[in-house]
């Protein structure tokens, strides 16, 4: 059967047209397969760098060190990189550093002087002057060097204990004084009056010219206790180094009183204050001691080696200014050195064998200790 021919030109026509069809199908399928290799292509570097991102933050490698802080807690300031990256900079510091802090302090280099702490040593007083056991001021120290020493306290006569004014003026105080004194040392005198809360221990008193200010400095006062009209007492039991009668000797700027066995038996201060200070008599001393030209020499006691003994030494200030107290010791038929003047050169009071170099003014003195023995005893004040 013969096709038409007008059959076979639409035949082909359609035909025609079906290529046309599948070509552009075609295309767009490779062009799909392209698109589709480019997006997978692009996709995976991707997926590759993540990866690696979150490997490299589970173990990156280590920065350099920062620069090193100013240390302590002052450093309050660091990142948050800083402060991961510390365990790691504490430990190479203590691995590097330890050994060497650990040889130093092996080896305890400050350890020698540490016995001076506690030992006896005379210190120099305040403002450069000697007087006390060491290390602190010419009154005494608050830490006992755990021997028998001279125990002090201050008292302000110008304030009650609670610190109220009493109205005392200079003639009342050295009424107030000379009072006490005539009383045999009546402590009750006394109560009325503003009371330190520390007491000083020292080993004598040999105290150059300094500020009366520092007086109630030395006993941590000096904001409640104004410098004039204040007393120091001090107590100790002791003997001597060898039995014999002795005489205190001294003198002071400006009042230095001592009594032995309830019994007063010197007076070196400026102006007196026992009634029986004609009884004394003076050593001369050389010009540029200050206020006074001579030492004053106690009435004789008598002391065995061995038997303790109460000794009671008050010390004071009274207009303010300048302070200074010096009390030596003499035992009567015992060969001293003379001075040029003619006067003995006569050893510190003092309760241990440690040489005193004090600074300053201050009277002539015997190089060579002859210390007094103290004892424990339960006397308080």
């Amino acid at each position: 059967m013969q096709i038409p021919a007008s059959d076979k030109t639409a035949w082909r026509a359609r035909l025609k047209k079906s290529g046309y069809f599948f070509g552009a199908l075609f295309l767009h399928f490779i062009l799909f397969l392209m698109i589709a290799t480019w997006v997978i292509y692009q996709a995976q570097p991707d997926k590759q760098e993540n990866t690696f991102l979150r490997v490299s933050t589970a173990a990156p490698p280590p920065p350099p060190p920062p620069p090193p802080t100013s240390g302590g807690d002052s450093s309050s300031s660091l990142d948050p990189t800083i402060k991961v990256m510390a365990p790691p900079m504490v430990t190479h510091v203590i691995l590097s550093s330890a050994p060497s802090d650990f040889t130093v302090k092996s080896a305890k280099i400050t350890m020698p002087s540490l016995p001076s702490v506690f030992s006896k040593i005379p210190g120099e007083g305040m403002g450069g002057h000697g007087g006390g056991h060491g290390g602190g001021t010419g009154f005494g120290d608050r830490n006992n060097s755990g021997f028998p020493e001279l125990v002090g306290y201050l008292y302000d006569l110008k304030q009650t204990p609670s610190r109220r004014p009493t109205g005392m003026n200079d003639p009342a105080f050295g009424h107030k004084v000379k009072e006490f004194i005539a009383s045999n040392w009546d402590e009750s005198l006394l109560t009325p009056y503003y009371k330190s809360r520390v007491a000083l221990n020292t080993s004598s008193i040999f105290i150059p010219k300094l500020d009366a200010a520092d007086g109630p400095k030395a006993f941590g006062v000096e904001r409640e206790v104004e410098p004039n009209r204040y007393l120091i007492w001090y107590r100790v039991t002791a003997s001597p180094p060898q039995d014999g009668t002795y005489h205190f000797v001294g003198g002071a700027d400006d009042i230095i009183v001592v009594r032995v066995d309830g019994k007063t038996v010197f007076d070196g201060s400026l102006d007196a204050m026992w009634s029986e200070r004609s009884k004394e008599t003076t050593y001369p001393l050389k010009t540029g001691m200050g206020s006074f030209g001579v030492l004053s020499v106690g009435v004789p006691f008598h002391a065995s080696a061995g038997k303790p003994m109460k000794i009671d030494v008050l010390i004071g200030e009274w207009p303010g200014g300048i302070s200074s107290y010096f009390l030596l010791i003499e035992k009567e038929k015992h060969t001293y050195e003379k001075q040029s003047n003619g006067a003995p050169l006569l050893p510190i009071f003092q309760l241990n064998s440690d040489p005193l170099t004090p600074k300053g003014l201050f009277p002539p003195f015997s190089p060579t200790p002859e210390p007094w023995e103290g004892t424990v005893d339960n006397l308080t004040q």
